[in-house]
């Protein structure tokens, strides 16, 4: 996909792409949900 020129590099760490050929209007979108997790020692997300 970079290649082709369909997405280009958001970050390097992580590594993550986005894609620039499409339109959120022409897209489905699952829905999504978040949690967090405020464990003993460390805070999680989920």
């Amino acid at each position: 996909m970079l290649e082709r020129g369909r997405a280009r590099v958001h970050r390097m760490v992580p590594f993550t792409i986005r894609l620039v050929d499409r339109l959120q209007e022409d897209s489905v979108l699952q829905p999504m949900g978040l949690q967090r997790d405020p464990g003993s020692k460390d805070t999680g997300i989920a």
